[in-house]
């Protein structure tokens, strides 16, 4: 198994699937992002998965969600 690879930045078509710290107890997250093929058949052969940092230091997910969310929504 290969390691999943990170995105420079939130990119269209690419979606978060869920949201995690980095280590236990620490301030920064990481989304698992992922694409849907039917969307991108050109991506079959490649990874459907990247991880993307969440920039700042979040205490909590919920936090660290809104921060991925306004992240997203300013890419357009």
């Amino acid at each position: 198994m290969t390691a999943i690879e990170y995105l420079k930045g939130p990119t269209p078509g690419w979606f978060p699937f869920a949201v995690m710290q980095c280590e236990k107890r620490g301030r920064d997250w990481v989304a698992l992002m992922v694409i849907d093929p039917r969307d991108s058949p050109s991506l079959l052969d490649e990874a459907r998965q990247r991880w993307l940092r969440i920039p700042g230091k979040h205490r909590t997910e919920d936090a660290a969600r809104a921060a991925l969310e306004n992240m997203i929504a300013t890419r357009h």
